[in-house]
């Protein structure tokens, strides 16, 4: 029988007396009542393993409403950062997600429900209420170098290990960068579709802020907790992309070529700081796993081992996102940070069945942005155990052109 490392949060869960079986009434999982039965050991170990594999809730309120996040164009840079223990609790939190797998439910980021309901609803008329033809031949496509428009079904490869994924996208960025560009052209109810979707751009850049607040406090930063947010005053790399799948007849999507086959989304790592993630229902959401793997496995080995499910979820407010760091962000902490490899599968037949729908916000620092080591936190870092010189500077422009022309884009 093997022997599992009890963590302190897990030994602390049974010095209060509680017993095995309702810690597996609680979960309710298949897998632990299997393991259960063949003993008890190993079950406790099997649970408790999981128990701190789990994706934790953390609200962010505390750096949304008081304090946190921008008012208006106008007060970009001005807000006054108070430390009070809300703060530092919430920003705790954060800084142990994003040591250990850099996923968690985030909930009160400073969007409502209906801001959330009202870009699914525009986005199903969108995608379903215009022809392929009508989208791939009309709509402005989407290119690598502007980063904006319509993209075809099968025509993001995340992942050369994989075939294209199963999903169309559109993409949304700030109006000040593209004014000789109207990539919302020839948009059946172009009206709606574009003020709804730069609605939810603006709230999630406020709330773009406030992450980033906390996300400072969470590395240590005393004199200049601005650190991170100072770096999105243009915004001129942020993005928000819509993504829909459609119904397949089975869970194995497409079929195999060679040992290639395609996911909705294949294993990848999101390219810049952070992503915040919706979703249309808890129902309609599933399929979403993260790799519980080595913290430089980034969705190329053991492609079919090693995942745990990440339930959407709405909370009870029903604003509730997913939150997950990027490959920018744990190489400017120099890997203190970690960026988890994830996907989206197919979970079941049911699945198979229904359109999904998601939404992700990819929070990316201005583009002349220079990544490298903060010198405030830097000694922190070397006490930490961590090799501050172990990437050398490059901006946050360079960076995320050398990760998107690493993905290929069928036209």
């Amino acid at each position: 029988m093997k022997n599992f490392f009890l963590s302190k949060r897990a030994e602390e869960f049974f010095s209060q007396g509680k017993t095995l079986k309702e810690l597996l009434k609680m979960r309710m999982q298949k897998k632990f009542v299997k393991t259960y039965e063949r003993g008890k050991k190993s079950a406790r170990g099997v649970v408790l393993r999981m128990m701190d594999d789990e994706i934790p809730t953390i609200d962010l309120s505390p750096f949304v409403f008081q304090g946190g996040g921008r008012g208006d164009d106008d007060n970009k840079g001005e807000t006054i950062v108070v430390l009070d223990e809300a703060k530092r609790k919430c920003a705790d939190a954060l800084g142990k997600c994003f040591k250990r797998h850099g996923f968690c439910y985030l909930e009160n980021v400073g969007l409502e429900k209906e801001d959330i309901e009202s870009v699914f609803r525009e986005a199903k008329l969108f995608f379903e209420g215009q022809s392929t033809e009508h989208k791939e031949g009309e709509l402005v496509q989407w290119e690598p170098k502007t980063n904006t428009g319509y993209a075809k079904y099968r025509a993001e490869v995340l992942n050369d290990l994989r075939l294209p994924d199963e999903k169309e996208t559109f993409s949304v960025r700030k109006d000040s960068l593209y004014k000789d560009r109207d990539y919302f052209e020839n948009v059946k109810r172009k009206k709606e579709w574009k003020e709804v979707t730069k609605r939810f751009y603006d709230k999630c850049e406020r709330a773009c802020e406030s992450l980033c607040l906390a996300t400072a406090v969470a590395l240590g930063f005393e004199k200049d907790v601005r650190f991170f947010a100072d770096t999105f005053r243009e915004m001129d790399l942020c993005t928000l992309k819509i993504l829909h799948s459609m119904p397949t007849k089975t869970t194995e999507i497409s079929e195999k070529v060679g040992n290639k086959m395609s996911l909705r989304v294949s294993e990848h790592v999101d390219f810049g700081f952070a992503t915040f993630l919706f979703h249309d229902s808890e129902s309609l959401g599933r399929g979403l796993q993260v790799k519980k793997a080595s913290r430089f496995d980034h969705g190329r080995d053991n492609l079919e081992e090693g995942w745990i499910d990440v339930a959407a979820k709405r909370g009870s407010r029903g604003n509730c996102c997913i939150l997950n760091t990027g490959a920018l962000l744990q190489r400017w902490t120099g890997d203190f940070y970690n960026a988890t490899a994830h996907r989206v599968i197919v979970p079941d037949e049911i699945a198979a069945m229904q359109h999904r729908y998601s939404c992700a916000f990819f929070m990316d620092p201005d583009g002349e942005t220079v990544i490298k080591t903060p010198e405030e936190i830097r000694d922190k870092l070397i006490e930490r155990g961590v090799d501050v010189d172990k990437y050398p500077p490059l901006s946050c422009a360079e960076f995320l052109k050398m990760k998107i022309n690493e993905m290929a884009v069928k036209q």
